[in-house]
């Protein structure tokens, strides 16, 4: 295929959605790093809540210290594949954009994951107990506003797949 052609195919094709996933992993891996040490900054004074489930205490400093750590670290390895998408495309490297796509497309089994996790932290009874009233509640509103948005962003993103398949 001629260099010309695929610098043409990879701006008008896969440039865009690249654009887009880079922006908003970017987004994401910068307010997972600013909530996670804002944890951590919270840890540090003392202030951490313990919850109690099934007769056992639960640190949930400890839990939603892991749930931001994967999420921040699984954003920020998705925005360099993005990234390094985005420069293939631009420069018609197919190979480097169609890999990046396929990364996302096994990526999502591991956000689905996080997902759950997510819900599963913030919303269980300690996770609750913890985000209504303590210290870190600060930090518990955070992760269920970062929940809504992904929610959010992912429905809005299926709704333009499927539009897009239609037409």
């Amino acid at each position: 295929m001629d260099d010309e052609i695929k610098k043409t195919l990879g701006r008008t094709l896969l440039l865009p959605p690249l654009a887009v996933c880079f922006a908003f992993t970017l987004s994401y891996t910068i307010v997972f790093k600013m909530q996670l040490d804002d944890l951590d900054a919270l840890t540090e004074q003392g202030q951490i809540c313990y919850g109690y489930t099934s007769g056992s205490i639960v640190n949930v400093n400890d839990k939603w210290h892991t749930l931001l750590n994967w999420g921040y670290i699984f954003n920020l390895i998705m925005t360099i594949i993005y990234g390094i998408g985005c420069i293939g495309a631009a420069f018609g490297i197919l190979a480097a954009a169609l890999g990046s796509l396929c990364c996302h497309a096994f990526a999502s089994c591991v956000q689905f994951a996080f997902f759950i996790t997510m819900a599963v932290w913030r919303y269980n009874s300690w996770g609750s107990a913890c985000a209504d009233n303590s210290a870190i509640s600060g930090v518990g509103n955070s992760i269920q506003n970062i929940f809504i948005s992904l929610c959010v962003f992912n429905v809005l993103s299926c709704f333009t797949s499927k539009s897009a398949q239609s037409t």
